[in-house]
């Protein structure tokens, strides 16, 4: 292991032994610690996009939730395009990624009503935020059943955002009920899901099965569109 050939300008701490010697990087731990102050060892930071956790367990947590929530919105999107398009434009007829990109023309093609649109949860989150005017950046809660990221809160409302049409799968079941332990602890004083249409299929809302699921637990939906 190496050693500084100066001493440290940062004295360390009279309660941290580790930090009084003057010679060492991060208490010679260089793969548990960063020092970006050159003065206190930390652990690093883990970011995904523009989320960052120190915590390792976290941060993968918060990672699984985010890779999820985009494979069941893509399987719900390629799922709705494929039931709404002419029979000319699906897989068997033309091939998976022909029938993607003639899927994506034609419902373009189609023009939008009146709503709010748009391409993916991010932007809606975005959106919402600006509109209960909060920031668009998740809030973290631990919970019985494992940590939930409320996408904005404003005076300890929790709102969450849904793009395109969303269905009663195991995830969104578990989201629904981590709001309703986080409302029954006291831990928020209400819930808000707020959904948008999809750019892509221009669909939003969800099936009745949500909207039971969300009444039973007390959380309030609004469709904006």
């Amino acid at each position: 292991m190496g050693r500084f050939i100066n001493e440290d300008t940062y004295e360390g701490q009279i309660d941290n032994p580790l930090s009084l010697n003057l010679y060492t990087y991060v208490h010679n731990n260089p793969l548990k610690y960063v020092d970006p102050s050159g003065n206190i060892p930390a652990k690093p930071l883990y970011c995904y996009n523009d989320l960052c956790r120190q915590d390792k367990a976290e941060f993968h947590e918060l990672q699984m939730e985010n890779q999820q929530k985009k494979m069941d919105t893509l399987k719900v999107l390629f799922d709705n395009l494929v039931n709404s398009a002419p029979p000319q434009l699906s897989a068997p007829a033309i091939g998976t990624k022909s029938a993607l990109m003639a899927l994506g023309l034609y419902f373009k093609s189609l023009g939008k009503n009146k709503g709010t649109y748009f391409m993916g949860g991010r932007a809606g989150e975005k959106y919402l935020a600006a509109i209960v005017g909060g920031v668009a950046k998740p809030v973290t809660f631990r919970t019985s059943k494992g940590i939930r990221f409320v996408d904005v809160l404003v005076d300890d409302i929790a709102h969450e955002s849904k793009v395109g049409f969303t269905e009663l799968t195991p995830f969104i079941k578990k989201q629904i009920l981590k709001d309703a332990e986080l409302l029954k602890n006291g831990d928020i004083e209400g819930v808000k899901w707020h959904f948008f249409k999809s750019e892509i299929s221009g669909k939003g809302g969800a099936n009745q099965k949500v909207y039971d699921f969300l009444k039973e637990n007390g959380i309030e939906y609004i469709l904006h569109f």
